[in-house]
C-alpha cells in the first residue's frame, strides 16, 4: 500500500487567498475600463480612482473594528478525496479478507493432505505388523515342532533375538 498526501489545507488556503486577490484586481480593472468607456477618460479615471480608494480604505477600517472578510475554502475536494480513500480502505479490507480466507483454505488443505498419507502409512504399518506377527508365530511353531533344515540354527537365533528370548 502506498501512502501519499491527498489534501494539504494551508496550500489550499493560500491558493484561495491568491485567487481572491486576483479576482478583486480583475474586477476593479474591469469596472475602471467600463467607467472610462462609458463616462469618458477623465471622468471614468476619477470615479475609478475613487472606487479603488474606497476599497483600500474600507479594509483597514473593517479590520480595526473586528469585521473580517472570509472566503470559505472549497471542501469538496477534501470530501471527494476522503470518499476515495474510504473506498480504497474498503477494497483493501476486502482484499485482506480474501487473502485470509485463501490462506485458511490453503492451510486446511495442506493439513488434510499431510494427514491422509500418515493415516495410510499407519494402516500399512499395522498390516505389516500383523504379517510379521503371523510370520513369527509360524516360525516359532516350526521351531517348536522340530521342523528344521540345515540353517535352523540361524533361523532360531534370529527368531529368538526378534522375540527377545535370546540374550547375548
Amino acid at each position: 500500500m502506498k501512502v501519499e498526501k491527498v489534501f494539504f489545507q494551508p496550500d489550499k488556503a493560500n491558493e484561495a487567498i491568491r485567487s481572491f486577490m486576483v479576482n478583486l484586481l480583475e474586477s476593479v480593472l474591469i469596472v475602471i475600463l467600463l467607467l472610462v468607456f462609458t463616462m469618458g477618460f477623465r471622468s471614468g479615471l476619477i470615479i475609478g480612482f475613487g472606487l479603488v480608494l474606497t476599497v483600500a480604505v474600507s479594509f483597514p477600517i473593517l479590520l480595526s473594528i473586528g469585521i473580517t472578510l472570509t472566503q470559505p475554502l472549497y471542501a469538496g475536494g477534501k470530501i471527494v478525496a476522503g470518499h476515495r480513500l474510504a473506498k480504497i480502505g474498503e477494497e483493501a479490507a476486502e482484499e485482506q479478507c480474501r487473502k485470509t480466507r485463501t490462506e485458511v483454505i490453503y492451510d486446511a488443505d495442506n493439513a488434510y493432505w499431510t494427514y491422509v498419507p500418515v493415516i495410510e502409512k499407519q494402516k500399512m504399518m499395522n498390516a505389516l505388523s500383523a504379517q510379521m506377527d503371523t510370520l513369527f508365530s509360524q516360525v516359532g511353531a516350526s521351531i517348536d515342532a522340530g521342523m528344521a533344515i540345515t540353517q535352523t540354527r540361524i533361523c532360531t537365533t534370529d527368531y529368538l533375538r526378534a522375540t527377545g528370548r535370546l540374550v547375548n
